[in-house]
């Protein structure tokens, strides 16, 4: 029954991290989409024109430790938000860690 319960949670979840993916993916002019859009552009040296809410984090930009320290500890500073890297691996797409950051300052 527990896990039936927790099933049921996580995919209602799923769905409300997918709506709202989605709302992001709609609104590319999000403020905080754009800090982190800036903001990877500078640190991997990738065009911000290339990166997109659905670009995958860690899959798509390769980042060393040390500029994905750097990374982190822009979204502290500038953004207000402290994320760890242990938080971030949860994180796939820049559409989800824009939405926690947003959560996180509402």
């Amino acid at each position: 029954m527990i896990q039936i319960h927790q099933r049921s949670l996580r995919k209602y979840r799923e769905a409300c991290m997918t709506a709202a993916k989605q709302q992001l993916a709609n609104q590319a002019a999000n403020p905080t989409f754009l800090k982190l859009q800036a903001l990877l552009a500078e640190i991997t040296g990738n065009d911000a024109e290339d990166i997109f809410p659905d670009s995958l984090i860690h899959e798509e930009f390769n980042m060393t430790p040390l500029e994905l320290g750097r990374f982190l500890a822009h979204i502290d500073v500038d953004l207000g938000v402290k994320i760890t890297r242990d938080e971030l691996e949860s994180i796939d797409s820049l559409a989800d860690l824009a939405l926690t950051i947003d959560e996180t300052l509402s």
